[in-house]
């Protein structure tokens, strides 16, 4: 009985002790775990926090192509900002190189984006787009508009002359014209309606039909201060979502009164999709290559 017991005690001893060492070593990983997750979540919210260097300035010497005068036969507000943004003549524009950052949304994650867009007036651009993360590009994005047909270039693949995709490049084209506004005036498709005060229609006729952009001017500077209108989002599309630009905040480009800050938003999402902060725009520059 002594024996027996003797062999018991260190048995119940031990099984008594191992329990709560397993416990305690669980616990331990469970907490190793936890902090390396919060580390992680730490380490990506910051690389998504780090900007990533400039764009290289464009070269110059940028071409000069006269001007022609401010219409007048146009609604009450569309006069009033185009006295806004050009004052007493409106320069030719040929071409324009938008140089920006800002934010880029995807699927709830904000990045650090740089954008250059590259303008035939009215006829034709180029993007380049890049998320970064620590500074870093992780997502790019490719695009042309040329002559209707458009090609993308995303990192899940291309999408060359999809009918929604070229529809919804027309709209872009138009939509970015915000930057060269001279080609509101220059080009003979561009219309406007008169709506009331502070609002007008801009109409342009399109190879595929009209494009409509419902204007909203500013009360007090008489800038623009918001276009909205219809695009397709995906080649899936059966149908055109809302779609609004925004301006925040303007400046001067080479005495013209431009949007500075920008969003671009789709109407059922609580977010915009693009923030832009022009850093430069340069006009009449060789865009031919």
């Amino acid at each position: 009985m002594t024996g027996s017991a003797l062999h018991a005690i260190p048995l119940r001893f031990g099984l008594g002790a191992g329990r709560p060492r397993r416990r305690a070593l669980a616990g331990n990983w469970a907490a190793y775990a936890g902090a390396g997750l919060v580390a992680a979540i730490a380490l990506g919210w910051t690389g998504l926090r780090v900007r990533p260097a400039p764009l290289p300035p464009v070269p110059g010497p940028l071409a000069e192509r006269g001007s022609v005068p401010v219409p007048t036969d146009v609604p009450a507000p569309v006069a009033l900002y185009y006295r806004a943004t050009f004052g007493d003549s409106v320069p030719v524009v040929d071409s324009a190189i938008i140089t920006a950052h800002g934010d880029i949304n995807l699927n709830g994650l904000t990045f650090p984006g740089r954008f250059r867009f590259t303008h035939l007036a009215g006829r034709a651009y180029r993007h380049y787009i890049d998320g970064s993360w620590f500074g870093v590009p992780l997502i790019k994005v490719n695009e042309r508009f040329m002559n209707g047909r458009s090609r993308l270039e995303i990192p899940i693949g291309p999408v060359d002359n999809d009918p929604n995709t070229n529809a919804a490049a027309e709209v872009g084209l138009w939509m970015e014209s915000a930057w060269l506004p001279s080609v509101f005036v220059t080009d003979p498709r561009v219309h406007w309606q008169p709506v009331d005060d502070t609002h007008a229609l801009q109409i342009v006729d399109t190879a595929t039909g009209e494009e409509r952009f419902n204007v909203t001017f500013d009360g007090v500077t008489g800038l623009i201060r918001q276009v909205d209108t219809m695009r397709y989002r995906s080649p899936k599309d059966t149908a055109k979502t809302p779609y609004r630009g925004t301006t925040l905040e303007w400046r001067d480009f080479d005495g013209l009164r431009l949007p500075v800050v920008m969003t671009a938003q789709w109407m059922d999402t609580s977010k915009p999709v693009f923030k832009f902060v022009v850093e430069d725009i340069a006009y009449n520059a060789d865009v031919s290559g």
